[in-house]
């Protein structure tokens, strides 16, 4: 398998794929059935790494554990995907009962060192010096970064090697929407550059529109590190001087899955959801709930014995009469 064809391939690859970039492999030699080379045993040793490096003894007992689980795993949708029982977007997305219990775990066992589920609360806290870490989404990253800064908190944006998600927002007319000439007019408008411009300034979020003039914008030369946005940009934007927190890098691209509706296990995530975030409590919130909830009972006791006694003073004051 070394014509010219997976040369083509490769030399691809090495553009595109940042370790590939740095070991600079010009030619890809696979060996799918263990012929010449231990794939197999190549593969173990790429297991083993990656169980040290995800802790996954939390989940497995050994390692073996894991590659059993693993390799049957593996053979049972690469069979299911050459009979055309499953599609490629269903294998990439996959989800099962199983993976939900673990994800669900790990998030338990995250708990005591997470002060809140939702996105929008920690990005204000971080700005204020009181979070250490939160994950956000870029434009809102941005903001947090730019408000910090106005009261000498610094802050960085970080996209984890082991990847992130890839996602878009977008104008979309409704089917049931009464003026859609309308709406087509104001989304042609705010795809004009100089718009979309003013809107990226405002809002923190990129627009996706790639033309000349937002490419000119978005190169800065007072940004020491560049970045390649051939991916956005075209050919012509392998080295922008962005701010790669708006325009990250084509290695943060490539090592990013776009998210994909759960679909028939969209009701088994909410529950899951629901459950870790909702007894999300320190014991100090539960002390301090506990005290409402009493002090809301006694005064609702001492309210009733208070109109009791009312009651009964009205009534000895009319015997009296």
């Amino acid at each position: 398998m070394m014509g010219e064809e997976w040369r083509i391939i490769c030399n691809f690859a090495a553009k595109t794929n940042d370790y590939m970039a740095q070991k600079r492999y010009t030619d890809l030699f696979v060996d799918f059935d263990d012929t010449l080379y231990d794939t197999h045993g190549n593969a173990v040793l790429a297991l083993q790494e990656l169980y040290d490096l995800l802790h996954l003894e939390r989940y497995f007992d050994a390692p073996e554990t894991f590659y059993e689980a693993y390799w049957e795993t593996n053979v049972d949708l690469w069979a299911r995907y050459s009979r055309g029982e499953i599609t490629r977007d269903e294998l990439v997305a996959n989800i099962t009962p199983e993976r939900i219990a673990r994800v669900e775990a790990v998030l338990q066992e995250a708990k005591e060192n997470i002060a809140g589920w939702e996105v929008d609360f920690g990005k204000e806290e971080m700005t204020k010096g009181k979070a250490w870490m939160n994950l956000s989404w870029s434009g809102d990253a941005q903001w947090a970064i730019d408000e910090a800064a106005e009261v000498g908190v610094e802050l960085d944006y970080i996209v984890p090697k082991e990847g992130t998600n890839v996602w878009f927002d977008g104008w979309c007319i409704p089917k049931y929407a009464q003026n859609t000439k309308a709406a087509s007019y104001f989304i042609n408008y705010m795809c004009m550059p100089e718009n979309a411009i003013l809107n990226m300034e405002e809002i923190g979020y990129v627009s996706v529109i790639a033309s000349p003039e937002i490419m000119e914008w978005a190169n800065d030369e007072e940004i020491e590190e560049t970045a390649d946005l051939s991916y956005f940009f075209g050919e012509e934007a392998t080295a922008v001087h962005a701010n790669q927190v708006l325009y990250p890098d084509i290695a943060v691209i490539n090592r990013g899955a776009l998210m994909h509706d759960c679909g028939e296990e969209n009701k088994d995530m909410i529950e899951m959801w629901n459950r870790v975030k909702g007894d999300n409590l320190s014991v100090g919130m539960i002390a301090i709930i506990a005290c409402v909830l009493v002090a809301l009972i006694l005064w609702v006791i001492l309210s009733a014995i208070g109109r009791r006694r009312q009651r009964e003073q009205i009534t000895r004051k009319h015997k009296r009469h």
